[in-house]
């Protein structure tokens, strides 16, 4: 696809994702929190957007899409790697990408939350607890391989990213190099 091709991709139902994905990352940002009525409305309006033929998706696909998208980062969310409202977020941006777009978005965005941690982690230090917290995950990984009953005790609050930077930053990587590929 062309230049052209990726401004069309983008269109106005790139424009509204980019848009609510900027509120996101300001709400996460000042608060670490995104709120549920944005999530929703961003749902509604990436359906919307299918159903008027803005996002070149079927009505179908961005349901699919918003399945996969929360379903990519469930399993993150209950590994308490992300929070509630990153795997939400997701759900958001696979309705306006749809199922296959959303797994590259999401895969992009892994990269960039990896590049956003170890950025908060320069400038906000932090460096020994998150060793000590890695490892103590590892090692009640290899103590239940080996059967025994594990608790994890988590003493130390981990540095919370923002992580809706990480999903914007993906998307739009996305979004960029998707469309001109």
């Amino acid at each position: 696809m062309s230049l052209a091709g990726a401004q069309q991709a983008v269109g106005p139902a790139g424009v509204m994702l980019l848009a609510l994905l900027l509120a996101a990352c300001i709400s996460d940002w000042k608060r670490r929190k995104i709120p549920n009525l944005l999530v929703v409305l961003g749902i509604v309006l990436g359906l919307l957007a299918a159903a008027a033929g803005l996002s070149g998706l079927s009505l179908v696909s961005a349901v699919l899409g918003t399945l996969v998208g929360t379903g990519l980062f469930l399993p993150l969310y209950l590994l308490r790697m992300v929070g509630a409202g990153d795997a939400k977020l997701m759900g958001m941006v696979g309705s306006f990408l749809g199922p296959l777009a959303v797994c590259w978005a999401a895969l992009y965005t892994l990269v960039c939350g990896g590049l956003l941690a170890v950025v908060m982690l320069l400038v906000f230090g932090g460096w020994r607890a998150t060793w000590l917290r890695l490892a103590g995950l590892f090692q009640a990984l290899v103590s239940r391989m080996a059967g025994a009953p594990v608790q994890v005790v988590d003493t130390q609050t981990p540095l919370r990213l923002p992580y809706a930077i990480a999903i914007a930053c993906g998307v739009l990587v996305w979004l960029v190099y998707g469309a001109i590929r």
